[in-house]
């Protein structure tokens, strides 16, 4: 009698790398998300605390731990949305998101298959967007990207879209349209 085996695979599932640039200090503009990891730990925005958070946000052996204890055999780690920065400078954007999708592959790549990950792209920018996207899926092997349900006040609809849009479909890169978007101001 053959058995099928099931897995339980956690889709959502937010991650803040450790060691992201400090683009706040970078830029002098305090929107730039920020890890804190002091007692408690928090995302920081400037030196307003964005959210109060747990360790497991940042640190991939205390998930593990976690994914053991409920009986999860996958977790899929993406972006805080915090980080998805659509507002910011698009060769600002694209540096930090570029740091966070090498530190998420770096953290499935040592996971034993545990993690996959999603990416993130400076979709304010079509072409930096489409470069980054080319990058997590070629470079990275990374299992698709994270964006955000507007960019920069623009709805995914909009016609400056439309080569990104295209380039995802041509290259079946799965994208998670995540419930939220980026405020401009604190």
């Amino acid at each position: 009698r053959h058995r099928r085996m099931t897995l339980t695979v956690d889709f959502h599932a937010h991650h803040f790398p450790v060691g992201l640039p400090d683009m706040g200090a970078a830029t002098g503009d305090p929107r730039w998300p920020r890890l804190d990891p002091a007692n408690p730990p928090r995302l920081m925005r400037g030196d307003d605390v964005f959210r109060v958070v747990r360790s497991v946000c940042f640190d991939p052996v205390e998930r593990l731990v976690e994914l053991d204890a409920a009986g999860i055999d996958h977790q899929v780690l993406s972006p805080v949305p915090v980080t998805l920065v659509d507002w910011a400078a698009p060769a600002d954007a694209a540096r930090f998101l570029a740091a966070q999708n090498d530190a998420l592959a770096a953290i499935a790549q040592g996971s034993g298959g545990r993690f996959l990950t999603l990416g993130a792209v400076p979709l304010q920018d079509t072409g930096l967007a489409i470069a980054e996207m080319a990058r997590i899926r070629d470079d990275l092997e990374m299992d698709g990207i994270e964006i955000t349900a507007m960019v920069d006040g623009r709805e995914l609809d909009h016609d400056s879209l439309d080569p990104f849009w295209a380039a995802a479909a041509a290259e079946q890169v799965p994208i998670f349209i995540h419930p939220a978007h980026q405020q401009s101001a604190i």
